[in-house]
């Protein structure tokens, strides 16, 4: 689901009590605080949760979209203030907004995939 920020991604792992694995992505923009992470379903790849976490201190970026014939144009992105959210999300699929869970359990390395606590 596309909203209209550069995300990277710095981790995933496998969910108790869930067989969709969550990724872990953070803005690129320079000091942004704000986080998501996204489940997708194993069997056909949608994406059945996303929560976002924190708030964006900057406007959206512009973004360079190419229309039917090809040619490039550059979008203005209106400004947002972490409580919105943009762009259609499959029916089966949530939308949250805040910290309503933890990341117990995850630790990660060298900004690659993260390392699960063993308890």
């Amino acid at each position: 689901v596309e909203d209209g920020y550069n995300w990277r991604k710095y981790g995933q792992k496998q969910v108790k009590g869930s067989e969709n694995p969550r990724s872990y992505y953070k803005c690129t923009y320079n000091n942004c605080s704000m986080k998501k992470k996204v489940e997708r379903s194993l069997a056909d790849g949608r994406i059945t949760q996303i929560v976002y976490k924190g708030a964006h201190d900057h406007p959206k970026p512009l973004s360079t979209r190419r229309n039917s014939s090809g040619c490039a144009a550059v979008v203005a992105e209106d400004h947002a203030n972490g409580s919105e959210h943009s762009g259609p999300t499959p029916e089966n699929s949530s939308v949250t907004f805040g910290d309503d869970e933890a990341d117990n359990g995850l630790q990660l390395s060298d900004g690659a995939e993260p390392v699960t606590k063993r308890r």
